[in-house]
């Protein structure tokens, strides 16, 4: 992984860590035991994501297979669904707070991206 995309995959994480923490100790005192919980799974499923994608895209991007393309991405996504599921509906996780702390993963890279001034297609701006 070239430097500017590291760069850019810690600042996301320090995000992800900073607005979840604030989100789970928020919701911890305010007695929303289910739902702090259910953060802290969304963060850390928001964050294995945002790490395959890391690590699988630029393997990818040189590769100009369809198949392997589709059998990659299949595959890691039937996992992250997989875990979703297990989570959720074995575990009892909260729905809710699974949704909020997956949904800082979003933020934090859209956060990221402004603070490091990266546009979509990776050039600074």
């Amino acid at each position: 992984m070239s430097t500017p995309a590291r760069r850019f995959f810690i600042l996301s994480s320090v995000v992800i860590g900073s607005l979840g923490a604030i989100a789970f100790f928020g919701f911890w005192f305010l007695g929303k035991n289910e739902i702090a919980r259910g953060i802290i799974f969304g963060l850390v499923i928001g964050w294995i994501e945002l790490e395959s994608i890391m690590w699988i895209f630029p393997k990818l991007i040189a590769s100009q297979s369809r198949l392997k393309w589709g059998l990659t991405l299949g595959a890691k996504s039937l996992i992250i669904f997989s875990i979703i599921g297990f989570g959720i509906l074995g575990l009892k996780i909260s729905g809710l707070g699974f949704i909020i702390g997956f949904s800082m993963t979003v933020f934090s890279i859209v956060v990221s991206a402004v603070w490091t001034g990266q546009s979509l297609e990776g050039k600074k701006e």
